[in-house]
């Protein structure tokens, strides 16, 4: 008969519960079991799993435990909520960082119908919220878009409460650049796609003759290489379209360097012969340190004859800075008074563009206005934000900016790089709040022409 003991205050073994009838091996019980007079003024609390005598026709004595929690009572635990605090991360933090932005969070988790999984984050050096992210839902987050200069160290903060169909079960957390699935979860909670394929939620398994495709990782910071481990059977085929370039195949282990440096990524199985199954899925884009300062020294003298110096600029290659060479910046608005942030993007013209907002309270109905030399080439309205939103361009917007930067005036005089000013209006005619600006992306050809 099985039976569970706790060593009470005296050091004596006490049994708090044992099996009273037959027990069914195909599924687990859950057993609470009261244990505070055990516990209270005991620094030896030990808890033992037993199994006594049986009859003649049990054959396979033993049994399996699972999930073993020890929790106070009265602590807002005990109820199924929780609260759970990470060490510091960052380039300025004891663990150690390269000195650069922060970079791409995700989180493996299970969320069950009617429970609350929600995370923040905390300056580390002072214990404060940091604007902007605060009681977040997202599972992908790009972190790039945070000031690491004036927030080098932050800690990650998450609460979990138990709702009807279970409490949140968190696998990883990859805080820059790692990409986890377990599929413990259906993967379609985080934006997987199937075709041709389907989710086991016994296995935890992705099986089938299709497709599986992940969501598509924006990585700001950039990445120059993939580290990937599958655990898979069947041998399916591993792609990767890097930069919306095309998918290419990658090794299902493996270390790639790529010829040149990402910013975002999408992932795709699909089967090389008959079925195929992935239990597991772990990608780490390993991040590129941005080039700053850029120079050019021909003699060897130590005097550098063409530089790509200045904060304004940011890095070559990619523009991740306001004109005021800071990585955000706060303005005040009213329904009369808008926002008016700068950037300098080149001539030549930009990849991709986007930007994070976030503000002091909730902005209503949003607008953005981008001008050039004082002439409109995007006026609409975005979604509500409060908390950090990554305000995207679409191919459209793109092209009439990169259209407009072309025929712009340099505004900046890199020999070999002009730039112009570009000015990004937000407001609201509904909401007065202090509007932040963070993580310029605007990625460019940085290719380097030399004629010598």
């Amino acid at each position: 008969r099985a039976y569970v003991s706790v060593k009470n205050p005296s050091g004596s073994w006490v049994n708090v519960w044992s099996n009273s009838g037959t027990v069914n091996d195909g599924a687990y019980t859950t057993q609470t079991i009261a244990i505070s007079n055990y516990v209270a003024g005991n620094s030896n609390f030990q808890v033992r799993f037993g199994l006594g005598t049986s009859d003649s026709s049990v054959t396979y004595t033993g049994w399996n435990i699972d999930d073993v929690e020890i929790l106070p009572q009265a602590s807002g635990i005990s109820t199924g909520e929780g609260n759970w605090t990470s060490a510091p991360f960052g380039p300025g933090s004891t663990l150690g960082s390269e000195p650069s932005s922060y970079g791409l969070m995700v989180i493996d988790a299970e969320i069950p119908t009617g429970s609350l999984f929600e995370w923040s984050l905390i300056d580390a050096s002072t214990g404060t919220p940091l604007p902007g992210y605060q009681e977040m839902t997202d599972l992908r987050v790009d972190l790039g878009a945070i000031d690491w200069e004036s927030t080098p160290s932050l800690r990650l903060k998450m609460h979990m409460i138990t709702g009807s169909g279970g409490g949140p079960k968190v696998h990883s957390i990859g805080i820059s650049g790692a990409i986890n699935e377990s599929f413990s979860d259906n993967p379609a909670s985080h934006d997987w796609t199937l075709a041709g394929t389907s989710w086991s939620p016994t296995s935890g398994e992705v099986s089938g003759t299709g497709t599986v495709t992940s969501p598509i990782y924006r990585v700001s910071n950039g990445f120059g290489a993939l580290k990937t481990s599958i655990l898979a059977t069947g041998l399916p085929i591993l792609e990767a379209n890097i930069d919306d370039k095309g998918w290419q195949a990658y090794p299902l282990e493996g270390y790639t360097n790529l010829d040149e440096v990402g910013q975002s990524v999408q992932f795709r199985f699909q089967s090389s012969s008959g079925s195929y199954s992935i239990d597991a899925f772990s990608v780490e884009t390993v991040r590129s340190i941005p080039n700053m300062g850029v120079r050019l020294d021909i003699g060897a003298d130590g005097v550098s004859d063409w530089g790509f110096d200045g904060d304004d600029a940011g890095s070559y290659g990619m523009q991740n800075r306001l004109a005021n060479g800071k990585v955000c910046q706060t303005l005040s608005t009213t329904p009369s008074s808008a926002g008016v942030f700068d950037v300098l993007l080149p001539l030549a013209g930009i990849d991709q563009f986007g930007f994070t907002v976030s503000s002091s309270s909730e902005m209503k109905s949003p607008y953005m206005n981008i001008k050039i030399a004082g002439s409109d080439v995007t006026n609409r309205g975005f979604a509500n934000f409060q908390t950090a939103s990554y305000v995207e361009f679409s191919s459209n917007e793109l092209g009439a900016l990169n259209n407009a930067l072309s025929n712009a005036a340099d505004d900046r005089g890199i020999l070999g790089l002009p730039m112009s000013r570009v000015s990004i209006t937000i407001g609201s005619s509904q909401s007065t709040a202090d509007v932040t600006m963070c993580g310029i992306f605007a990625p460019y050809d940085a290719s380097l022409n030399l004629n010598l």
